[in-house]
């Protein structure tokens, strides 16, 4: 039976007499009790690991938390900072007694970890506990990693955790894959592990990434670059590689992947943050929107593009690049005929001259959508209203055209009344259409 303490926090810290955490230790184990579940943290020099209790059936399931509970130096810290709530400090209810309790509780549990160990895993970040459990897996793991930083080739250790998707293995597999990262040549292992060719080039430039651990989704994209030669050269050639510009390249269509624009993007990473901020706004989205294009261009117009791609030489000289021939493949490339013609007010914008126009106009990014109405998925409409507005509709797979949405300059909203107005106007028309479409074919049946 537990004694209950006389609690003396002040009112607004504490929401009952029994408080609902609480740790305590035992031979083996550092145990947390809190509202319902149980965490048991196995001691560093009997069974080092963490537990969920299902406290209903006493089943067990381990994990591997990804807390970062050291600071660089190899030192706990706050749990307040480590636990956060979905995001959000501790209740209040919790925060001051709860805070006392858990940082006095881990700094006994962290004490009897050797501090050399703790600071080798520090630089870990999030796979801080990993590398603590492959430490206690397999001893030799310390020196190896000792080893990866002096040597400057951390971020192959990081990328092996990452892409084998290590924190997620049982022990049995956890201690497989540190045996084998001890052990195997790292081009074959790392081939395994994400299923495609890894030369020792590849290692090299993955190396190039800095210090922080980065995600499973970049690591794929230097390993994809590096096995396509148009990309591969500029990455070689680069001394450090800034990871958003590995992101940008993640987001660009593969077939601008040319040694130029790598390169543009390595030389200023500066540029490669601004075009992940704009988003497909940007830089991002003029590529993408060009990859559409290109997609219904004639095979001389691909040519032709792709051959003034490979000549750019500067940031400058890109961002006109994509501007003429964005410009050219709209003139170029011919409109579908609108679902239906002009009904009173709600009239197509039937050429790319007149979506530029509506653009300017209603101050939106339809000049971006103008690939979407190339490929017969959506049309757009100008609303001649009181309220002023751009209309959307879409070809929905199986179903056809439907309203989408009506938009006033700048993107705002309409009032319900003229939505309504709009969609039912729209209903009406491609109602008219499809009953006219189904009497012209059981004409043409008839006949």
């Amino acid at each position: 039976m537990r004694q209950l303490e006389l609690n003396l926090t002040p009112r607004s810290e504490h929401r009952a007499s029994v408080d609902p955490w609480r740790y305590r230790f035992t031979d083996n184990a550092l145990i947390e009790e809190w509202g319902g579940r149980r965490i048991v943290y196995g001691l560093w020099e009997k069974l080092f690991g963490c537990w969920i209790v299902d406290t209903n059936n006493y089943r067990s399931r381990e994990i591997v938390p990804t807390w970062r509970p050291l600071n660089r130096n190899g030192v706990w810290r706050d749990q307040a900072e480590i636990r956060r709530f979905g995001g959000a400090p501790p209740p209040k209810a919790l925060a001051s007694k709860w805070r006392y309790e858990a940082n006095a509780a881990f700094a006994g549990y962290f004490t009897g970890i050797p501090h050399r160990l703790r600071a080798v895993v520090a630089p870990l970040d999030h796979h801080q506990w990993l590398g603590l459990d492959l430490v206690w897996q397999e001893p030799r793991f310390a020196d190896f990693l000792d080893a990866e930083y002096f040597n400057g080739t951390e971020q192959y250790v990081y990328a092996c955790f990452e892409l084998a998707k290590a924190a997620n293995l049982n022990r049995a597999r956890r201690r497989h894959f540190v045996e084998t990262l001890l052990h195997c040549k790292r081009t074959e292992f790392m081939a395994e592990i994400t299923g495609h060719p890894c030369s020792r080039t590849t290692l090299r430039v993955i190396n190039k990434l800095g210090e922080e651990p980065l995600s499973a989704e970049l690591y794929r994209t230097v390993i994809a670059c590096m096995n396509d030669t148009r990309a591969a050269k500029a990455l070689c050639h680069a001394e450090c590689i800034d990871p958003d510009t590995i992101q940008v390249l993640s987001h660009l269509p593969s077939e601008f992947l040319v040694p130029g624009v790598v390169r543009i993007l390595l030389e200023d990473p500066a540029l490669a943050t601004c075009w992940l901020e704009d988003g497909y706004t940007g830089m991002l989205g003029v590529t993408r929107h060009l990859q559409e294009l290109l997609s219904s261009a004639p095979d001389a117009w691909r040519s032709r593009i792709m051959t003034a791609l490979r000549g750019v030489s500067d940031v400058e000289e890109l961002g006109n690049w994509a501007a003429r021939w964005q410009d050219r493949l709209t003139e170029f490339l011919r409109f579908p005929p609108p679902p239906f013609p002009t009904q009173g007010r709600l009239a197509p914008i039937a050429t790319a001259a007149e979506m530029r126009s509506e653009a300017r106009r209603m101050r939106n990014c339809l000049r971006r959508k103008i690939a979407s109405v190339i490929d017969n998925r959506a049309y757009f409409f100008h609303w001649d209203g009181e309220e002023q507005a751009t209309v959307l509709i879409e070809n929905e797979s199986g179903r056809g055209w439907r309203f989408t949405e009506a938009l006033g300059r700048d993107n705002t909203r309409l009032s319900p009344q003229t939505v309504a107005y709009i969609c039912a106007l729209v209903e009406r028309a491609l109602n008219r259409r499809h009953h006219g479409e189904f009497r012209a074919n059981r004409s043409s049946a008839d006949r």
